[in-house]
């Protein structure tokens, strides 16, 4: 082996080692069957991200993910846990001037506010609010049974390549 790679390859040793081996096909890692799943969610990521319009316009947005931790997880010895599809929302979506940005932007829209009415147990009317309120429950230790129905959708650009997206169904409860 050449010293470049070498040396390429030594750079990446820290990184390496704190990394798991991922043998599910996925670079999200395992992610559950299509179908019902109780699960607890764990976590919530909001991230700055770029929202892309297929004119090649960029706009800045927000990445939003959940954690999840199956409740009874019949494949694994310990319940395995994974993270659920990211909400990519333009921070300004005035400023969107493709139909199907916008389409994708209400879509998205839409599942995150489904998300939000099963995780709060009612309709919320202000997205700041309710997601200030699910990130202090999960910041205080508070996990949230939840039904969750995973789904996998094939791409329409990209034949044999499907998409995994999530939906909370209902609050669970585990008494």
């Amino acid at each position: 082996m050449s010293n470049i790679k070498s040396t390429m390859f030594a750079a990446y040793n820290n990184s390496f080692a704190s990394v798991e081996a991922n043998t599910e096909g996925s670079g999200a890692g395992w992610r559950p069957d299509a179908g019902d799943h109780a699960v607890l969610v764990t976590g919530m990521t909001i991230e700055e991200g770029d929202f892309k319009q297929k004119d090649g316009q960029v706009f800045p947005s927000i990445d939003i993910t959940f954690q999840y931790q199956m409740v009874e997880d019949p494949g694994s010895p310990e319940p395995r846990s994974f993270t659920g599809a990211r909400f990519n929302l333009p921070s300004d979506p005035t400023q969107l001037t493709d139909e199907g940005a916008k389409t994708r932007n209400r879509i998205e829209l839409e599942r995150i506010k489904g998300h939000l009415t099963t995780l709060l147990g009612r309709r919320p009317e202000n997205l700041q609010m309710a997601m200030q309120t699910i990130q202090e429950r999960i910041n205080n230790g508070n996990v949230i049974p939840v039904k969750l129905r995973a789904r996998y959708d094939e791409s329409k650009v990209k034949p044999g390549t499907k998409y995994f997206k999530e939906f909370l169904v209902s609050p669970l409860s585990l008494a």
